[in-house]
């Protein structure tokens, strides 16, 4: 599938999700698209054209995300695939093949977390985006973030669960 087409289905994907909210299904659909898209990458190494093609589809696919979640903050499906587009980025950084200049605009999982955390001081109460701040801090330092937590929303339900499970060391499992 060329960059072009993927592009056209990516905007199918947003077109229904829009039309059917929290849809499962085109989230799914929009996460076999990113994944034949990595693979095109690497399938490209040796083209320099044909991989930044590819790459760009990636970052215009991540930032798009990182927007439909502002949008829609209670659409966990979106926000389960803005995470796994996250870990897709960093692999790519790592392997040195997107560079600063093509991943400008991505977030670092520190601002992933920022960026749950301004949702979280809108929308206190969606679940979704406590879920989204759990995933965002998998792999990071978290004190500072718990801290802020504990002293933002202390007196939130959602609040009181993440400071819990992360109390009891459930850091590695879902």
């Amino acid at each position: 599938m060329g960059q072009g087409d993927i592009r056209k289905e990516v905007g199918i994907v947003y077109h229904t999700c829009e039309t059917y909210p929290r849809n499962y299904h085109a989230w799914n659909y929009l996460h076999w698209l990113i994944n034949g898209t990595f693979s095109s990458v690497y399938h490209h190494l040796s083209d320099e054209t044909g991989r930044g093609d590819f790459l760009k589809v990636l970052v215009n696919v991540y930032r798009e995300l990182g927007a439909w979640v502002e949008l829609h903050p209670s659409d966990y499906s979106a926000i389960h695939q803005l995470c796994q587009m996250q870990a897709i980025m960093e692999h790519l950084r790592e392997a040195g093949v997107l560079t600063e200049d093509a991943g400008e605009g991505t977030k670092s999982p520190s601002t992933l977390a920022g960026h749950c955390l301004s949702l979280l001081s809108s929308f206190p109460s969606h679940e979704s985006l406590w879920l989204y701040l759990r995933l965002a801090l998998r792999d990071e330092p978290r004190s500072h973030i718990l801290d802020r937590v504990e002293s933002d929303f202390n007196s939130n339900l959602h609040a009181a669960k993440l400071l819990d499970w992360y109390c009891r060391g459930n850091t590695n499992s879902d």
